[in-house]
């Protein structure tokens, strides 16, 4: 009997070693797991962060597009509101003319429209 029982304790004692064996197995597998998935991380935040670059870039360019939009806006639209406003001919395009084409009231557009213009630019610049 000492002997069947020295011998069920020499098998647990070889079965603890292997369960452990296997704990330690596992814990390995999953660290490899781990640094697989962290790498695997890493690779799409670079593919992230290189497609964002491109993504700002586009957006800059985009933005000074739009700003140089806005200045041509900024220079004619004082003029425009004036000749609206006014709604007066300054030329006179008949094909019979003889005289000047021009109206000589067309310094007041002038007169109006360029003092209009700086004052919105100085507005805009502030």
């Amino acid at each position: 009997m000492r002997c069947q029982v020295s011998f069920d304790i020499k098998r647990l004692q070889n079965f603890r070693k292997s369960i452990q064996l296997e704990d330690n197995e596992l814990e390995r597998s999953f660290k490899e797991l781990d640094d697989l998935l962290s790498w695997r991380a890493a690779r799409v935040n670079k593919v992230i962060a290189q497609t964002s670059i491109k993504i700002a870039y586009e957006n800059k360019r985009d933005s000074s597009a739009m700003k140089t939009l806005a200045v041509l806006a900024l220079v004619f639209l004082p003029g425009t509101f004036v000749a609206t406003l006014h709604s007066s001919p300054f030329f006179d395009f008949k094909p019979l003319a003889l005289g000047a084409i021009v109206s000589p009231q067309f310094w007041i557009y002038w007169a109006i429209s360029i003092p209009l213009t700086i004052i919105v630019t100085i507005i805009w610049l502030l």
